[in-house]
């Protein structure tokens, strides 16, 4: 479960201040899926970041499964973003140096998951997704649509309870 209560985010630029996230409270419970919906500029991403402990927050609390998230510790939030948080990124921030399999494969290796292991998982994650026949491609020899989908995957494999997608099908069009 998560909880945010009057959190409060604020970007300053030069003399300008501005309120990113202003007193936001939301519950998200195990298993409900939701949708942040608002105009550019308005927090989204920035509610996302806090909840994926990539950004952290002025004020507030943040409770993940009943405990206070700390803010100022930098590697308990690695550790929860590496147990807990997968990320599908609007702009999929796939290594380009590495294969689609290999960019799959990272999460995995951060978790310690054997080589065995890791290949099943890969291997299942790229089939669900249509893209196991592009595994040893690299993420600029392949389509938009792929290079997502090797991202969807991605987050996937980590098996994490939370999946957050900033825009994850902003590039999706729909042919009728």
């Amino acid at each position: 479960m998560i909880e945010l209560i009057e959190v409060c985010k604020t970007y300053q630029y030069g003399n300008e201040v501005t309120k990113a996230l202003d007193n936001v409270n939301l519950t998200i419970n195990d298993g409900e899926l939701i949708a942040v919906i608002g105009n550019s500029g308005s927090g989204k991403s920035t509610l996302l970041n806090i909840i994926g402990c990539m950004d952290t927050m002025d004020s507030g609390k943040f409770l993940l499964n009943g405990k206070e998230v700390p803010q100022k510790k930098r590697n308990e939030l690695h550790k929860i973003r590496k147990n807990n948080i997968s990320f599908i990124f609007q702009n999929f921030a796939l290594l380009n140096h590495y294969t689609v399999f290999e960019n799959v494969e990272v999460p995995l290796l951060a978790k310690k998951v054997s080589k065995k292991e890791r290949k099943n998982i890969i291997q299942e994650k790229l089939e669900l997704m249509g893209i196991a026949d592009l595994q040893n491609k690299l993420p600029t020899k392949i389509s938009g649509g792929q290079q997502q989908r090797c991202a969807i995957a991605r987050a996937l494999a980590s098996d994490n309870d939370i999946i957050l997608g900033d825009e994850p099908t902003g590039n999706f069009h729909l042919v009728v």
